[in-house]
């Protein structure tokens, strides 16, 4: 679920960060993603965004939530994911459920994840699903048409990152405005 919010670039900075709190707040209320002022890109500007936003996610302090009662309730995996999940750590760990006639080549794990450890860590690091790699991100956001990265508001690091990224684009826009460089 996306939250529908527009940003006012033109507050002064106190009240442009308590609106932002508000929206991060209003996002995390109604458990919908965070949408990002960055537009969804294809091929290698897109692979770039997507490794600038995930390499900025520090889960070290996590309670890993997110793998313990994630979003969806489960986490799609390609059936070759599965596969490669399956044969190292069988089917007593994976707990996940195939529904006949809906997206055969994914296949839903269910929540709580099995791959978790005593203190919370991943278990399959270096065979970690593709949607569990990105995660916070999230797609399905849109703004006037465009398609819109988001991160997920039940991630302490989906919301520090976007605060990040609002305040950043913020600072920018006065820069750039005060400067007389262009029309934003």
């Amino acid at each position: 679920m996306s939250f529908n919010f527009l940003i006012d670039w033109e507050l002064e900075e106190d009240e442009f960060k308590k609106e932002l709190s508000e929206l991060m707040k209003g996002a995390q209320e109604t458990n919908s993603v965070i949408p990002l002022p960055l537009n969804v890109q294809s091929g290698e500007i897109g692979f770039s965004m997507i490794t600038a936003l995930i390499s900025q996610v520090k889960c070290d302090a996590c309670d890993a939530n997110c793998c313990k009662r994630g979003p969806n309730n489960c986490v799609s995996l390609s059936v070759k994911e599965h596969m490669v999940l399956f044969k190292k750590y069988h089917t007593q760990v994976i707990k996940s459920v195939y529904k006949p006639g809906e997206r055969s080549d994914f296949i839903d794990m269910q929540y709580p994840c099995t791959l978790l450890d005593n203190l919370n860590h991943c278990l399959a690091q270096d065979e970690k699903p593709f949607a569990c790699l990105i995660y916070p991100l999230q797609f399905g956001a849109k703004a006037e048409g465009k398609d819109l990265f988001a991160l997920a508001s039940s991630c302490p690091e989906g919301r520090r990152i976007a605060r990040q990224i609002f305040l950043y684009r913020w600072q920018l826009r006065r820069s750039v405005m005060r400067l007389g460089v262009g029309n934003l």
